[in-house]
């Protein structure tokens, strides 16, 4: 009886640490997607910036040319 008390707290206690395993992991992996997702918009703002200068600049050459 006593041993399958014991039993029991240690599987109580194994599928805490599990749930709280995967809970860890699901949050690091949020993380990630979040921060991936946020260097790609950052990249992508860079790129259209970069374009709208290059645009620019193509613009003040032809003026020049003039």
């Amino acid at each position: 009886s006593s041993d399958k008390l014991y039993l029991g707290g240690i599987a109580g206690a194994a599928q805490s640490i599990l749930e709280r395993i995967a809970a860890s992991r699901e949050r690091s992996e949020k993380e990630s997607t979040e921060k991936e997702s946020a260097e790609k918009e950052k990249a992508k703002k860079e790129r259209t910036e970069k374009e709208r200068g290059d645009k620019r600049s193509s613009q003040q050459t032809a003026i020049l040319i003039e």
